[in-house]
């Protein structure tokens, strides 16, 4: 698995909407714990991602809270 950090601007990612695959997850406390076992911020959000997928796949997804909407692509770079 590979895990993708995405520091999203604001102070906490607590009630952002994670939409993925026409799916919306509203991000919370348990979010922010995955982020804080990481040694990340309340800030940041993680994303795992199997190894092949992470290498032929860009990561796509939409985060949303109020009148704010992010479309948000993140391309996996081989380092071998």
């Amino acid at each position: 698995m590979v895990v993708l950090d995405y520091n999203i601007g604001e102070s906490t990612i607590n009630g952002i909407s994670y939409i993925n695959r026409r799916t919306t997850t509203v991000l919370g406390e348990d979010d922010i714990a995955d982020a804080n076992e990481l040694g990340l911020a309340a800030r940041h959000m993680v994303v795992w991602v199997k190894d092949e997928d992470a290498k032929a796949t860009p990561a796509t997804f939409i985060l949303e809270k109020d009148d704010k909407i992010v479309n948000v692509t993140i391309n996996a770079v081989d380092g071998e």
